[in-house]
């Protein structure tokens, strides 16, 4: 071997002692530290939203979410806001506009995030007045999964050192919540319910409504209250254990009631009764509501515009109701109404319906008498103009009350004109009595009284034995 070649081979020598004690330098100067990788990704989004809206995401990669960046613009006026919501809502975007467009770009408030590994999140979007437009989502993560992680270093001194690892374990997630629906359902509330998981250590269920943290209960309940009528709204619930594992989101969305749903009263019928009769004055109607099971009927009696009785019932939806008022409350002509409201267990009133029914007997409008000398006798002729009032005319008679018989009269009907007619021989005064009788057995009566005096009798007594009588005759009405 030459002098050359040996020296080369001792530089060589010399040159990897001096790079093997540099290696060992920063092996000996360096920390612990736990091996691994992060991952970039990138999700497109290609979203819209001109009003508060809430989204599903669910990331490509499902594990721990350092930091998030957006892609997108807004325009309009106002402010603009994007949340992730995992445990809590973080904040991501927050602009105020006057009237203006901005691009933004892997912008993002909040960085070092650390979300808990799931598969899904949810985005609230808050506009004021304008729209957000999302394009995509981009997001680095670490790669902390189950397994073991060797520590690289070199520690000084070793003793009693055993093998190092650290082992990340498999949460024991709470059971899935069951049967979560809406089951009543009003103007500014909606009360959800759901079956509660078995899990021993359950801890509490978080309740979220349209994306925005609401409350934590033990129940199995949520009733959501101050909402407007005619809208929709998603509930985001989850269990929580003892330990903090949480189970996955369970939605589910209804709308609460529109305000113009009234409740409706179909088939009403008044049934005024004879005062003297066995049978009670009722009130008979159904109460309809398409929406809810039951309200409240409330009944005002009124007599000749009096109130005099008022009664309140709940009816199921679908159901007859009836209202009496008792017989003796009332009399014979008396103008009777009724008025019915109904109200559901929304407060929501349909229109007053007002029922107006006179209970009136027949109408014995006027009453006059005739007579007729020719013939043997006085022949008295009655008329009588007589109208319905509830029911119809079933019969007239009458009663001449001063005459020893006690003769009675039997009206024959022309129209509105009943008639009736007695021969009488009696100077003085005579005294009749008129009975109308309707088909509900309503009876009206009326007396009057007239007086025959000598000079018609004389002058019928003179034509019996064919002489002369020029004096008038003279018949007289008592009043």
């Amino acid at each position: 071997m030459s002098k050359l070649e040996s020296f080369e081979k001792k530089k060589i020598e010399v040159i990897l002692v001096l790079f093997l004690f540099v290696v060992l330098r920063i092996i000996i100067l360096s920390e612990f530290n736990i091996t691994g990788f992060s991952i970039y990704s990138e999700d497109v989004i290609d979203l819209n939203y001109n009003v508060n809206s809430v989204y599903l995401w669910q990331p490509q990669n499902s594990v721990k979410i350092n930091d998030i960046a957006l892609t997108g613009n807004i325009s309009g006026n106002g402010n603009f806001k994007i949340f992730v919501i995992s445990d809590e809502p973080h904040l991501l975007l927050d602009f105020n506009l006057n009237e203006q467009t901005v691009v933004f770009e892997e912008y993002s408030l909040e960085d070092n995030l650390s979300l808990d590994i799931e598969d899904k999140y949810f985005l609230r979007f808050e506009v004021e007045s304008g729209e957000i437009n999302l394009n995509k989502i981009s997001y680095s993560e670490s790669n902390l999964e189950d397994g073991s992680f060797q520590i690289a270093g070199a520690v000084p001194n070793p003793v009693n050192l055993t093998d190092p690892d650290i082992e990340w374990i498999n949460p024991d997630f709470p059971d899935p919540i069951l049967d979560l629906n809406s089951s009543k359902i009003g103007l500014t509330w909606i009360y959800w319910n759901w079956t509660k998981a078995n899990n021993t250590d359950l801890n509490h269920t978080e309740v979220y409504l349209n994306g925005t943290f609401q409350a934590n209960t033990t129940l199995n309940y949520y009733n959501a209250t101050n909402l407007t009528d005619s809208t929709t709204y998603t509930i985001n619930i989850r269990n929580v254990d003892d330990s903090g594992n949480v189970s996955e989101f369970y939605n589910h969305t209804s709308q609460t009631l529109t305000p113009n749903s009234a409740p409706i009263i179909s088939e009403l019928e008044f049934n005024p009764s004879n005062p003297n009769d066995v049978v009670d004055t009722v009130v008979i109607g159904r109460y309809d509501d398409l929406e809810l099971q039951n309200g409240t009927i409330f009944a005002e009696f009124y007599i000749n515009g009096t109130n005099v009785h008022n009664e309140t019932k709940i009816v199921e939806s679908g159901n007859y109701f009836n209202f009496t008022l008792a017989r003796g409350n009332y009399s014979l002509n008396d103008n009777l109404s009724v008025i019915i409201t109904a109200n559901d267990t929304e407060d929501i009133t349909q229109e007053q319906i007002q029922t107006f029914i006179s209970l009136q007997g027949p109408v014995i409008n006027s009453f006059e008498f005739l007579f007729n000398t020719t013939g043997l006798g006085i022949t008295n002729q009655f008329i009588a103009n007589i109208t319905n009032g509830n029911s119809t005319i079933d019969s007239v008679w009458g009663n001449i009350i001063n005459r020893k018989d006690n003769l009675s009269l039997s009206f024959v009907n022309l129209g509105n004109n009943w008639t009736a007619s007695y021969k009488s021989y009696v100077i003085g005064s005579h005294e009749i009595e008129i009975y109308a009788n309707d088909t509900n057995g309503v009876v009206e009566h009326q007396s009057k009284s007239y007086y025959v005096d000598a000079d018609i009798l004389l002058r019928i007594e003179t034509e019996k034995q064919n002489y002369s009588f020029n004096e008038d005759v003279r018949i007289k009405e008592l009043k």
